[in-house]
């Protein structure tokens, strides 16, 4: 594996400068920024949020640093697992591909790289979240896909993903309802009448919580005295309690203190 870290043109870290295994299998590389504050803000925007609009300018910083002297033929995005596609609905590494192609006047390449394999996700719940779950109380804690022991009045779909609306609907008892809590979702695959919507069950969306739902929210949570358990940030430190959110490295909810950082 090469890792990321920004050189001085012409060099390599220490591990890849060994050879061996660790030997890159590339002539040359630039990277345009590192992978933290607003760059890596956007990229887990896209990849987790569906915030496609911050990656043009990611890409356009990519393709300034591509040098005249290499004369590259064509861009060639790194493909994502055929599943993980469906569910997010585009490949992030396509989209920057696609611009930088444009801005350097190439022809964009997808058939010339294929993934033989799908890495495990990084966003799996972790040990510590399933504790803490079963701690608050919870009687089932699973992963996204698994079928929960008891068929559920109703279920509220949090994740920006089309494809968990039917495993959310079959999961269902008869007359249940699936609520969609965000404002993107990705394609909803094809429902089965039978499976998904027989037995009056509900689809259902939201467009925007008022002042007054969340001054009601709050008098509920005080009166039913709601356990809590967080995790602070300062301001500025933002975007790494999205990056931690996004690779399941917050056990609770993630804060930020607006009045510090």
């Amino acid at each position: 594996r090469i890792c990321w870290r920004p050189l001085a043109a012409g060099t390599w870290c220490d591990r890849c400068a060994t050879g061996g295994e660790q030997a890159p299998d590339f002539d040359e590389l630039r990277a345009a920024y590192r992978f933290e504050g607003a760059a890596r803000r956007a990229l887990l925007e896209a990849k987790f949020r569906g915030v496609t609009a911050l990656l043009e300018p990611l890409a356009l910083a990519a393709a300034r640093v591509v040098p005249a002297e290499w004369a590259p033929e064509a861009v060639v995005p790194v493909p994502l697992a055929p599943r993980r596609r469906r569910r997010r609905g585009f490949n992030q590494a396509e989209l920057i591909a696609r611009a930088v192609a444009e801005r350097l006047d190439l022809p964009l390449r997808t058939d010339l790289v294929r993934r033989v394999r799908e890495t495990p996700a990084q966003t799996a719940l972790s040990a510590e979240a399933r504790e803490l779950a079963r701690h608050l109380g919870v009687t089932s804690v699973g992963d996204t896909y698994d079928v929960p022991p008891d068929k559920l009045d109703s279920a509220i779909v949090f994740a920006p993903v089309g494809e968990v609306v039917p495993a959310a609907l079959g999961a269902l008892d008869r007359g249940g309802t699936v609520a969609i809590a965000g404002i993107h979702l990705t394609d909803i695959p094809s429902l089965d009448y039978q499976a998904h919507l027989f037995e009056e069950r509900r689809l259902v969306s939201v467009t925007a919580n008022t002042r007054a739902d969340g001054e009601e929210f709050l008098a509920i949570a005080d009166r039913i005295d709601i356990e809590v358990t967080t995790v602070s940030y300062p301001f500025d430190r933002a975007d790494e309690a999205l990056a931690d959110l996004a690779h399941d490295r917050v056990t609770g909810a993630a804060v930020l203190d607006v009045e510090s950082g």
